[in-house]
């Protein structure tokens, strides 16, 4: 029960939901988390892509049901992990000032919540002070 009460404060439990995604999905993501940064030599090989673009349709998903606060809500990390992910595609797809709008937002909900590693979190944070990617 207690373990239950600091996820829910820390927006951590990732349960997932038919408005979201499912639990699984959500680890799947985590897994990506300490990854975010790490680009490939050859970061537009067909196998990189395939990465940038899963998180960019879990994006385009979550913006289509023009509520991210309800991921948020279920899995706050997560969806930070997946704006991360998704950037050059976002980039490429939408454009620089897009993706740069984007990664401004990260900054914004990663500075009101701070949590991770209550949340058991362990994205590094340190290639964000770099103004990454750009």
């Amino acid at each position: 029960a207690e373990d239950a009460a600091a996820c829910w404060k820390t927006f951590s439990c990732c349960e997932g939901s038919e408005a979201t995604l499912s639990p699984e999905i959500w680890s799947v993501v985590k897994s990506w988390q300490p990854k975010y940064h790490i680009r490939e030599l050859l970061d537009s090989t067909p196998r990189m892509l395939e990465r940038h673009y899963t998180f960019y349709n879990l994006y385009v998903r979550m913006q289509g049901q023009q509520n991210w606060r309800i991921w948020a809500g279920d899995c706050f990390f997560g969806v930070v992990t997946i704006l991360l992910n998704a950037l050059p595609a976002i980039e490429f797809e939408e454009g620089l000032d897009v993706a740069q709008n984007v990664f401004a937002a990260v900054l914004e909900m990663l500075k009101s919540n701070g949590n991770m590693a209550e949340a058991n979190w362990t994205m590094p944070v340190e290639p964000l002070d770099l103004q990454f990617p750009f």
